[in-house]
């Protein structure tokens, strides 16, 4: 019921109901830890049964993982991206061991539509991940020079061996991608042909 209980306390069979254990912070696993105990009768005899073991078994929770806002800059004649990566925060027994899936949500006002025809996210690994430009797409900066876009990241939960609570979907998060206008470039040929001048008679 809140106070911890010591060595030799005498709980009342009423109040085993209000027993609880709190284990450290996402810390799970079977057999995490088990204490002894002896069941004691009423009456003046010696009423005491032998020692008996009971074990707790701490089952994981998956948590929600957390993404910050990322800004890219992307080159509209090279396509090059800066920026970002997209980062998922995440409790470190679940870090490199949950897989991310990243989702576009349909914002009222942002570039939901045009963002989905030009860019991509590319996972760079089970946690983070970039953009890209699609190859069918142009850009253009004096068309467009910023895209603004709202996400999400879900987990898998793959650490939980009883699923509780389940895959979780971070909060949304925003995807800014500036647009550089980069100057258009003359190629020469590698090769100059001679020109031949000659004088004739008409």
């Amino acid at each position: 019921n809140g106070t911890a209980v010591s060595r030799d306390q005498v709980i009342d069979v009423a109040n085993l109901g209000k027993l609880a254990y709190q284990p450290k912070a996402n810390d799970f696993g079977n057999n995490y830890a088990t204490f002894k105990y002896k069941v004691v009768g009423s009456g003046t005899s010696d009423n005491t049964s032998t020692e008996y073991t009971a074990t707790i078994n701490v089952a994981p929770v998956n948590d929600k993982p957390t993404v910050a806002d990322v800004t890219f800059t992307v080159g509209d004649r090279s396509h090059s991206v800066s920026g970002g990566p997209i980062t998922v925060t995440d409790v470190s027994n679940e870090r490199n061991k949950d897989t991310y899936t990243y989702t576009l949500v349909n914002v009222s006002g942002s570039d939901y539509t045009a963002f989905n025809s030009t860019f991509e996210i590319v996972k760079l690994n089970d946690q983070n991940a970039t953009i890209k430009v699609k190859n069918s797409a142009t850009l253009d900066y004096n068309q467009k020079s910023e895209y603004v876009v709202y996400a999400t990241v879900k987990d898998n939960a793959s650490t939980e061996t009883s699923t509780i609570a389940g895959p979780l979907a971070s909060e949304q998060f925003k995807i800014t991608v500036k647009i550089s206008d980069e100057p258009e470039t003359i190629t020469q040929e590698s090769k100059i042909l001679p020109l031949t001048f000659g004088s004739g008679h008409g």
